[in-house]
């Protein structure tokens, strides 16, 4: 409800809220847990399909998921650790929000 406040009111100033979704390590994919601090895994398709439907109420607010469950393109050689991006994935994930961004201009 609290996410849903923020767009509203972002919305009345004409602002563009986007949630994103950092890639975390597909390891998690054999866990239980979504992430290393996260929800059970199990939970996170309906949770997901919950954030993706405010963009349809609310057309001011672009979810970015680039973690996928786990199925993302980001190697580890692009994360500090399981949780974290090093500088390469850092650079790929600005490039594609700056593209993302570049398209709202």
């Amino acid at each position: 409800n609290l996410l849903i406040d923020i767009i509203k009111e972002a919305s009345e100033h004409d602002v563009t809220v986007i949630g994103v979704e950092f890639p975390q390590s597909p390891a998690f994919r054999e866990t239980g847990a979504y992430a290393q601090f996260g929800i059970q895994r199990s939970l996170m398709p309906q949770l997901f399909e919950e954030i993706n439907d405010i963009s349809k109420t609310y057309p001011n607010f672009i979810f970015v998921d680039e973690n996928k469950m786990g199925n993302h393109d980001y190697t580890d050689d692009m994360a500090l650790d399981a949780g974290h991006l090093a500088t390469e994935g850092a650079t790929q994930m600005s490039i594609r929000l700056d593209s993302l961004l570049r398209t709202l201009e």
